[in-house]
């Protein structure tokens, strides 16, 4: 990511803090008011606002780009009694660009391709299971299917993913394997140049993936190896940026800068045919990723290249318009970008209020109006800034012998006159305008066949008068007037847990983002794009 700010940056503090009952009753007092289903909660006045300049760093969406002419594996002659088959996905983040150190201008690439997979099942004693690249791209610029990701239907395009979008791994980049994309052009480019027909055909590659998943082909982003261990390095790079190797040569290597060049000047000419709506990704380094609509405006890791103190994220409220959203850390810092209205955070109220304590920041509710938000600590302690009121948390639940247990998400209600906070065990907690419509542990004791999943979100309906509730397995548990979708359990997917999920614009689906970063979709909600591959915190709609 370009780390240049063409804003003053919000210097965030970097405290720790807790609301062991703090936040409200100890804090400032209340009128206790009842709730629906028997709940109680509190009504409290503004605890203040304040004002933060944003920063703003370019960014890119994904767009429906073209679909090159790929050939397939039968094409070439995979003999697929040969493959062993151990696939496993990622979402794709990088484009790694290799040579085959075949003898230039060969008269017959298909031969050559055989000899390569040849080569690859027999590596290391027989332990690859398949040819390592994704795609290799003859002298004619013709391009061939590498890597076996499943079987498709007949006018299906080549993508190397499972239906979710996930890139299959391959075997071309080491220890950087999972999620990025291994292009071979055929050749020896030590000292021989590629010709424009590969060259060619290479860009329209690379502007494919890089539009349907979203790809800064001039950026740079963090990434995991497969030791978990975090590098960052650009979207296109050639093997030699990531191993110790003379791939994929020096003529071709050198030629890498003009590629994401030409990617990206192909990408800003499709921008009139990218999808409508957009949507947010936050890693739990802080770092953002744009889709769709949504505009990149920068990221927490920028914020600290630049010498503040932000923390770890914790969560993504979308702002007022498609070019601002708000990050919060764990500690409680909130960081404003773009258009986003910065109204304080809990170190700036604990200067204030020295009996706000610390404990870890675990959500972000932001007023449909962009004039306030909440944010939820991990005791369960509500602190409203801006316009939001306060109506009540789980520490003043408890002081009245409600039995709550651990905070794991707040949603606003649509009018912004209220909130639910979703504990670990399925409860919901409505506070101020917000109706309770039923929790996981009711469905238990009516008898229903609920599991044991952990739940992680809670998303109301456009209307208000329903929410969905995710757990940890992919299970959704819609409540009030909140029609069932679907859940990640039906769809298959077998990649990682799940973390959030938001309603569509139009209200009629959502979107469910896992732990690996991909990003699913249920109902009318648009898929634009899947997440970076390293931890996430939060997924937010742009309004």
């Amino acid at each position: 990511m370009s780390a240049e700010l063409d804003r003053r940056a919000f210097l965030g503090r970097a405290a720790r803090f807790a609301a062991a009952g703090v936040a409200g009753h100890t804090l400032l007092g209340g009128a206790t008011s009842v709730l629906s289903d028997g709940m109680l909660g509190s009504r409290h006045g503004v605890l203040g606002q304040g004002r933060a300049p944003a920063i703003t760093l370019p960014g890119i969406r994904p767009l429906a780009t073209r679909t090159p002419a790929i050939i397939p594996r039968a094409a070439w002659g995979a003999d697929e009694s040969r493959r062993r088959s151990r696939t496993v996905y990622h979402p794709v983040r990088k484009v790694v660009v290799h040579h085959t150190v075949t003898p230039n201008g060969d008269p017959d690439p298909v031969t050559q391709i055989r000899k390569i997979y040849d080569m690859h099942l027999a590596r290391d004693g027989g332990r690859w299971s398949d040819i390592g690249y994704h795609y290799l791209i003859d002298q004619q610029g013709r391009i061939y299917e590498g890597r076996w990701a499943r079987d498709y239907d007949r006018d299906e395009a080549r993508t190397g993913e499972d239906p979710f979008g996930r890139l299959v791994q391959g075997s071309h980049a080491g220890e950087w394997n999972p999620g990025t994309l291994g292009i071979a052009l055929m050749g020896n480019f030590v000292d021989g140049d590629p010709t424009p027909q590969a060259l060619e055909s290479l860009i329209d590659l690379i502007v494919w993936k890089c539009g349907v998943h979203g790809l800064s082909p001039d950026g740079q982003e963090p990434h995991l190896d497969d030791r978990g261990r975090l590098g960052t390095f650009p979207t296109i790079i050639g093997h030699s940026d990531v191993r110790v190797t003379e791939c994929p040569g020096p003529r071709l290597k050198a030629l890498i800068p003009r590629i994401r060049t030409q990617v990206a000047r192909r990408l800003a000419r499709s921008e009139d045919d990218g999808p409508a709506g957009g949507y947010w990704v936050l890693d739990q380094e802080g770092g953002v990723f744009a889709y769709g609509d949504a505009h990149f405006r920068g990221s927490l890791p920028a914020l600290r290249a630049a010498g503040t103190s932000a923390g770890r994220g914790a969560a993504i409220a979308a702002g007022i318009r498609r070019d601002g959203y708000l990050v919060l850390d764990r500690d409680g810092g909130v960081f404003a970008f773009g258009k986003a209205k910065y109204h304080g955070s809990i170190p700036s109220l604990r200067e204030k209020h020295p009996e706000v304590g610390l404990v870890d920041a675990v959500d972000l509710a932001a007023l449909p109006s962009g004039r306030g938000y909440w944010a939820l600590d991990a005791a369960g302690g509500v602190f409203p800034f801006g316009n939001a009121s306060f109506h009540g948390s789980l520490p003043a639940l408890r002081q009245q012998g409600a039995k709550t247990g651990q905070p794991v998400a707040i949603a606003a209600t649509p009018n912004g006159d209220g909130y639910a906070v979703l504990d670990r065990d399925g409860g919901v907690f409505a506070f101020g305008d917000a109706r309770y419509q039923g929790s996981v542990p009711g469905l238990r004791a009516a008898g229903h066949a609920v599991g044991d999943a952990a739940a992680v979100d809670i998303a109301f309906t456009r209307s208000g008068r329903g929410y969905w509730v995710l757990d940890r397995a992919g299970g959704v548990f819609p409540f009030g007037d909140a029609g069932f979708h679907g859940s990640v359990p039906g769809t298959g997917y077998q990649g990682a847990s799940a973390r959030r999920i938001v309603a569509s614009p139009r209200g009629r689906g959502y979107l469910i983002l896992c732990d690996d970063g991909a990003v699913l979709r249920f109902g009318d909600a648009p898929f634009l794009g899947h997440g970076p591959r390293v931890s996430v915190a939060g997924l937010a709609v742009a309004r």
